[in-house]
């Protein structure tokens, strides 16, 4: 077997067995196995999207304000990671994708009383930007999808809320 066909035959094995994991399975395990194979801007590790998704979406729904601080952690630092390439492929959906949980950090860091009052207006005006930016994006692009359409007004809904929060808990004190 000549050797492109075995990278083929190789990266095929690979896709099967990532396209067998649920959003409930070691994510992480499987990644962190094929780092040193695979490219990191490698389309299964573009598929990270899924694993980025996996916490909002599935048979099981998962609500993100139960899910535990580290898997907040992970989707905010898989968000981080895809976003030089994913906003190409699917413009302001990372971004999108990532105010929520950075959201429900700054809350529970705050109310935890690991951080200042300062530190997490910070924050959440750091969620107001990426917001901001997501909705600029989705402005952007002609011909949405349906997902991206409702993604698209979901973004403007939650900017306007979070400026609303803004302006009443912050601009209030």
């Amino acid at each position: 077997m000549n050797r492109p066909a075995v990278v083929t035959q190789m990266v095929d094995a690979i896709k099967e067995e990532f396209e067998t994991l649920g959003p409930n399975d070691n994510n992480n395990k499987f990644f962190s196995q094929y780092i040193a194979l695979l490219h990191t801007n490698h389309s299964l590790f573009m598929s990270e999207t899924r694993l980025s998704q996996s916490y909002d979406i599935g048979e099981e729904c998962f609500l993100l304000h139960i899910l535990a601080t580290e898997q907040l952690e992970r989707k905010v630092s898989v968000c981080r990671q895809l976003l030089a390439v994913a906003n190409i492929i699917e413009p302001g959906v990372t971004l999108y994708e990532m105010h929520a949980p950075m959201l429900l950090l700054a809350e529970r860091t705050f109310k935890a009383g690991h951080c200042t009052f300062t530190n997490f207006k910070k924050r959440v005006e750091a969620v107001r930007t990426i917001l901001t930016e997501a909705t600029e994006i989705f402005a952007q692009v002609e011909n949405h999808t349906a997902t991206e359409e409702a993604m698209s007004v979901a973004a403007d809904q939650a900017l306007v809320q979070i400026q609303g929060w803004i302006a009443y808990v912050f601009d209030n004190t």
